[in-house]
This record gives structure tokens, sequence and C-alpha cells, in this order.
């Protein structure tokens, strides 16, 4: 079975039309980029997109209190005070996934396939640093959120959540944004 495109492809290859300089340019620097992908440089871009929309999860964090009173905050305030290690998972499961999901949309698939290389080693470094500079910012609460923050188990249910909820976000946005491409693997 023929192509029907086949006929207009071997058309255009006949021709002897060449594209203006401009296009030319244009396409052959796109191309340049794209096989110039710096790995830092990815990682450099999903980081501080991570961390803008990560200082806004913050309005909504009784840890800090800056939101004010608003349903969420007295929710995640009272949950914290019964259960602290809920509220580990819930806090730390709405930071990522806000921060990981505006990342991933902000990127372009090829930027996200070099991300994709080390994302196991990166996600793990990305977490525990955010991890510690949330400890050292949970210092600044009252001496009942210290304790909590300060908890073992409070510490590891967040950074495994965190962790766990970064991944999925990561590959979950990653697949609905760019079907094309993820559908052709399987």
């Amino acid at each position: 079975m023929t192509n029907p495109n086949q006929h207009d492809f071997e058309q255009f290859m006949s021709s002897d039309t060449n594209p203006p300089a401009t296009i030319k340019k244009t396409v052959l620097n796109d191309i340049r980029r794209d096989q110039k992908l710096f790995p830092w440089r990815c990682h450099g871009k999903f980081v501080c997109i991570h961390a803008m929309a990560a200082s806004l999860t913050l309005l909504i964090c009784p840890q800090f209190g800056l939101g004010g009173q608003s349903f969420v905050m007295d929710f995640l305030h009272r949950i914290a005070q019964h259960n602290p290690w809920l509220c580990a998972l819930i806090c730390s499961g709405i930071f990522f996934f806000i921060s990981t999901t505006s990342s991933v949309l902000a990127m372009r698939e090829y930027e996200l396939r070099v991300i994709e290389q080390f994302h196991l080693r990166s996600f793990s470094i990305y977490t525990l640093a955010i991890g510690a500079l949330m400890m050292v910012m949970g210092t600044q609460g009252s001496s009942a959120h210290q304790e909590m923050f300060f908890s073992s188990v409070f510490i590891v249910m967040w950074l495994m959540s965190g962790y766990l909820v970064m991944l999925a976000c990561f590959h979950l946005v990653k697949t609905i944004s760019f079907p094309s491409k993820t559908e052709s693997k399987g």
C-alpha cells in the first residue's frame, strides 16, 4: 500500500526551490540549540521554576504564617496539631505537586529529556536540599512547630512523600504534555 502523501513528497524533493536565507538560518539555529543541551542549564531552569512555584505554596503553609487566615491554613494547622506525620505527607505533597507540575509545564520537551536522564539522582538532591531549607526556615515558627519540624519521623515522611510526588508528577505531567513521544516507546 502506498503512502497517500508519497506524490507530494516526491514533488517536493524534485523541486529546485530553496527557502529564504532567514528561514534557513532560523532552522539551523534551532537545530544547533537543540543539539547543544547542557545538563546544568536544564537542571538550573528546572530548579528556578521549582523554587518560584514552591515559594507560592508557602502562602498557605501554617509553618510560616504568611497567608493569613484561610480554610486551607486552618485545616493544615489542625492536622499538624493532631497528627504531624499526616501533615508532613499533605504539606510535602502539595508543595512538590505544585512546584514540579509548574516546572514540567514551563519546560520544553528536549529539556525534560535531559532532566529525565539524571532524574532519580537529581530529584534526590532537590528533595534533600529543599528539606534542609524547610528545616532552617522551620526554626522561625513557634516552639510547637519547631518540635514537630525537627522530629525525625516528620522529616522522613516529608522527604519520602516529596520525592515520590516529584517523581510521579514529573512523569505524569510529561506524559500528558507530550503524549506522542511517550506512546511510541510503549
